[in-house]
């Protein structure tokens, strides 16, 4: 077998080609909107973008500011001043178009300005607003608390969220991946080598959906429209499929791989037979969802395409330059290592028994 005759090679092969793919999502970014999401001509984008033209780009997506009074009410003389005043600022920023006069609550202890801008809400300037507005309380400072809302922040902070959320899932995704694979193969190292290898998966399918949909390097090619950014439920979504589709296949591959370990007692023999036993299977597999999943990749919204190509990507990485190269050539040059555990945890963890019982070594 090419591969375990030269493991290093391959490893390091595979391992450049999976990290050469994977660097433009060192520039990922994220975004939300829903507007973009339809193509030129699309009955829903016309019809906004001529409600845009009459009303004004921000009429139909107003950004809404809440002023809550620290005290008094919004009728009290010094109150009603610093409200007015706030909207003259508002007035004279250079991305709102209109203000309407501070509407006050029944209470009288909040008052609520409505902003026009002059872009569509899910414009970069309309998110330079928000955060202007945010940042600055103006002649409100010291009388009221402001809370920004509307169709931009919306947006703005559900990326947010999304975004700085992606440690957290990240590092459960790993955990209880290494915890599962662990318990299974009574190995310290191998699910460690496992994480590692998805991880090359998941970041090549990242920087693939990079340079398509964020760069735009297909633009006009494959029908393709990008947006500047990738959408934010896009990576953890594809983050936890993939993990879950590698983790089947590096089940059923490292198990054959134990059977034959524990039946002849070599590294090497082990990784031929069992990889020869499982590769057909695996390759099928993955050919299908492969199938499956490029047909999202061309039809629908950005969104949906995302998805689709992300994980037509992933699949077909990991079934080929990981599965099949990869995962042979570091199990190859650990050696024993791949199966070392201390005596300790052997006496305590569970022996898991696979599909095939192995022969005893002769």
């Amino acid at each position: 077998m090419r591969v375990t005759r030269r493991p290093w090679v391959a490893a390091i092969a595979s391992t450049a080609v999976l990290l050469t793919l994977a660097l433009p999502a060192l520039s990922l970014d994220f975004g939300n909107g829903a507007l973009r999401q339809f193509p030129e001509g699309n009955d829903t984008r016309v019809g906004a973008e001529l409600a845009s033209r009459e009303l004004g780009p921000g009429s139909t997506g107003p950004t809404q500011v809440i002023a809550s009074l620290d005290a008094g009410r919004a009728s009290d003389p010094n109150n009603r001043a610093a409200l007015q005043a706030y909207a003259a600022e508002l007035r004279r920023d250079p991305e709102v178009a209109k203000v309407a006069p501070p509407e006050a609550s029944r209470d009288g202890r909040s008052a609520l300005f409505v902003v026009a801008p002059r872009h569509d809400p899910e414009s970069d300037q309309v998110d330079a607003l928000v955060d202007r507005l945010r940042a600055d309380s103006g002649a409100l400072d010291g009388v009221a608390q402001l809370d920004v809302g509307g169709a931009t922040a919306f947006n703005s902070d559900f990326t947010e969220l999304v975004s700085g959320s992606m440690w957290k899932i990240l590092l459960f995704v790993l955990v209880f991946s290494y915890l599962v694979l662990f318990l299974l193969l009574r190995s310290v190292f191998l699910p460690l080598k496992a994480v590692l290898v998805n991880l090359l998966s998941v970041g090549a399918a990242y920087g693939v959906l990079v340079a398509v949909f964020q760069w735009g390097w297909l633009d006009g090619v494959l029908g393709f429209e990008s947006l500047g950014y990738v959408n934010a439920m896009t990576p953890p979504f594809l983050l936890a499929i993939v993990f879950g589709l590698s983790m089947d296949y590096e089940v059923f591959l490292l198990s054959r791989i134990r059977e034959r370990y524990e039946a002849t007692g070599d590294t090497t023999t082990a990784v031929a037979q069992g990889l020869r036993a499982s590769a057909a299977t695996i390759s099928s597999a993955a050919l299908i969802m492969v199938a499956v999943f490029a047909v999202f990749a061309g039809t629908g919204t950005p969104s949906i395409k995302e998805i689709g190509l992300g994980l037509s990507v992933a699949i077909a990485l990991d079934a080929t330059l990981v599965r099949l190269i990869l995962v042979p050539a570091t199990m190859e040059i650990m050696g024993r290592w791949n199966w070392w555990l201390p005596e300790r945890m052997k006496r305590v963890l569970p022996r898991a028994d696979f599909d095939t019982a192995a022969e005893p070594a002769r």
